[in-house]
Parts: C-alpha cells; structure tokens; sequence
C-alpha cells in the first residue's frame, strides 16, 4: 500500500507490530524480574546496571500496555509511546554518565538500551503516521452497537 490509499481497512502493520512489542515486554519483565530476584541470575547477568535493571521491569508493563493500544490502535498510543521514548532517552543520558564514570557495564546494557530506544522512536512515527492518516481511529469497544456511558466521538 502507499501513504495516500491508507485507510483503516487496509492499515495492519500495527498488528504485527503489537505482538512484536508483547514479546518484548515478556521477555522483559521475565529477565529483569530473574534478575532482580534470583542470585544466580544476576551473577550470571555480569555488571548489571541495577537502576536499569529496575527500569525496563517498570517499563514493562508499559511495553503490555502500548502493545494493546497497538492492537487495536488506540489514540492514546502516541503518549504512552512519547512516554516510552523520552525515559528511554533519559535512561541513555543516565547509561551515559554512569559509563564515562568509570562504574562497572556490560555492552549488552548498551545495545540493548540503544536498540529499546530505536524501537519507541519507530512505534512513536507509527502513531503519528497512523493518527495523521486515519483520523477516525477510535477506541476498542466490547459493547459493539449497545448503549455505553462514554461517547467515542
């Protein structure tokens, strides 16, 4: 398809997209939370960063939360998403400092944190790109037709 035949029925890359960031946030929070709580998990970890190491188990529930907004492609995507990238790079500011401190690291901290960073940037134009060109995005909802309290207009 090409930018100007977007319509809502032929944009579903989001969806691809969302189990790719579900994957991710599992993955996450099953590694930072084994870390976190298991000895041999962070020995074997390395020089593990412990404030990113706590980090990404607190993003990860954001990264759940994004890839259901993702899904059904919420409006609110674009915050969580904006949300997701600037503590990103804050986070890389703070990698940053801790490094040209000389405290202990693992280039895999790195890279990971690098690439974490080029995904929310990726995710954050997709819902720019997506709001900007279907308009008429709205929320998921399981009433379908029934009267509900909140008006999604």
């Amino acid at each position: 398809f090409t930018i100007s035949s977007m319509k809502i029925e032929n944009y579903k890359p989001t969806k691809g997209l969302a189990l790719f960031v579900l994957l991710i946030g599992i993955l996450t929070l099953k590694t930072g939370s084994a870390v976190l709580i298991d000895e041999s998990s962070r020995q074997a970890a390395g020089n593990i960063v412990l404030e990113i190491v706590w980090f990404n188990v607190l993003t990860s529930f954001l990264y759940l939360l994004a890839a259901w907004g993702l899904w059904f492609g919420w409006p609110w995507l674009r915050k969580v998403s904006l949300l997701l990238f600037a503590v990103h790079l804050v986070m890389m500011v703070f990698l940053l400092a801790h490094i040209f401190r000389g405290d202990p690291y693992e280039v895999r901290t790195v890279l990971i944190l690098s690439f974490r960073t080029f995904i929310w940037g990726g995710i954050l134009w997709v819902s720019r790109v997506k709001a900007k060109f279907i308009p008429n995005i709205k929320p998921f909802c399981p009433f379908k037709g029934k009267k509900h309290p909140i008006n999604y207009k």
